[in-house]
């Protein structure tokens, strides 16, 4: 059972049992300590909002400009340039850099996913088969958008 004299009980007191507003301001008064927990609150409220955006941050930046990179690549794959390999260097020294950050921040599935792809595509780029190869970086153009989709804070993504 929980005491109201504990950190846990004055939570549940000040929440539950009370009505929000001006109750909480007069919990408040009446015993400092409330104060601090409403402190402690609203910190940790921060901390995780901050980390939110800092990892939204992330994986916004990075899906983009290796976005950038598949558009060009598709450009010259249907012109028929398959000098394509400088481009998609960097797409991989992009990834390679991003790839330990997201690990902490997605589904590692989703990380194979791409590495795959990435991998197939290298194949397929030696064997200059235009339909292969875009069929292959659209999978991969699929896989980046629907991280970035996935990590959007939108009402779907929530319930």
């Amino acid at each position: 059972m929980i005491s109201g004299d504990s950190i846990i009980g004055k939570i549940i007191n000040l929440f539950f049992n009370q009505t929000i507003g001006i109750k909480i301001y007069a919990a408040i008064y009446k015993d400092p300590s409330y104060f601090t927990i409403f402190i402690l609150l609203f910190i940790i409220i921060l901390i995780i909002s901050f980390l939110y955006i800092y990892s939204y941050n992330i994986i916004v930046t990075t899906t983009d400009k290796m976005d950038e990179q598949i558009r060009i690549i598709e450009k010259k794959i249907v012109n028929d340039n398959y000098n394509i390999i400088e481009h998609f260097d960097y797409f991989e020294s992009i990834w390679t850099k991003s790839k330990s950050k997201w690990a902490l921040l997605i589904d590692h599935q989703e990380i194979d996913n791409i590495e795959q792809s990435i991998n197939k595509i290298k194949r397929i780029i030696g064997l200059k088969d235009k339909v292969e190869l875009l069929g292959e970086i659209g999978i991969l153009k699929f896989y980046i958008d629907h991280i970035k989709r996935q990590n959007t804070l939108t009402y779907e993504n929530i319930f």
